[in-house]
């Protein structure tokens, strides 16, 4: 089956199509609360953000959200969010929507690529790795707006 990959504008947005994009976010964490028309309008506007939707028979079934920054010491871009929905997993969706984002580095001229896996997700490690990506020896810290210590 072809894929169509396409980056999210505001004229793609229909009932439709978020209500396939809050699936595709419960199956990320199902603990996320749904997005609404107002809140995808407005990360589609960003200009330093890309949600890569990937569909197949107009069908969506996967995404993978790209958002790139110039700080001091380097130009970056992140790789976020990445779900291909439960039935169309293991059929090279996840690896075309990462090489649809990594294709951006010359574009606009990044120097890095940074993404962060669970430890359990194996499969998409071994994705990452073969496309390129090197494990790194750091920590991630979070901080949760709105928690006090």
């Amino acid at each position: 089956m072809p894929m169509e990959i396409k980056v999210l504008s505001p004229e793609l947005i229909t009932d439709s199509l978020l209500e396939k994009i809050n699936n595709l976010r419960c199956q990320l964490d199902p603990d996320l609360t749904p997005i609404n028309k107002e809140e995808l309008k407005k990360l589609s506007e960003q200009p330093h953000v890309r949600l890569f939707l990937a569909f197949r028979d107009k069908a969506l079934v996967g995404m993978l959200t790209s958002g790139f920054f110039h700080f001091p010491s380097r130009k970056k871009m992140f790789i976020e969010d990445v779900v291909v929905d439960e039935p169309f997993r293991r059929q090279g969706i996840g690896r075309e929507l990462s090489k649809v984002a990594i294709a951006l580095v010359e574009e606009l001229a990044v120097e890095t690529i940074d993404l962060t896996s669970t430890p359990d997700r194996l499969a998409a490690h071994s994705l990452y790795e073969s496309l390129g990506f090197e494990k790194r020896d750091t920590h991630v810290y979070r901080l949760k707006a709105g928690r006090k210590k």
